[in-house]
């Protein structure tokens, strides 16, 4: 999947479910650029607003996050 920018005038994301690493609050995070900042940082969307958890963003573009990198599986050990 590739993974783009998306401009905040293009579109916003879905709207979230309720999400059981945030005591079931409808948040979701994302990869997002904002106004102020010099570089992209993680942000929540709870369907309406980008917050950092205490304030409203200016938020010009977002992504989703990447997935976590995990170890590949071990296909033989060598003695």
């Amino acid at each position: 999947m590739e993974q783009r920018w998306i401009p905040v005038t293009e579109r916003l994301p879905e709207e979230p479910e309720e999400n059981i690493y945030f005591d079931g609050k409808r948040l979701e995070l994302y990869l997002v650029t904002e106004r102020r900042a010099a570089y992209p940082f993680r942000a929540f969307w709870n369907g309406k607003n980008f917050t950092d958890g205490w304030h409203k963003l200016d938020v010009t573009a977002w992504m989703p996050l990447p997935d976590a990198y995990r170890e590949p599986a071990a296909v033989g050990h060598k003695i």
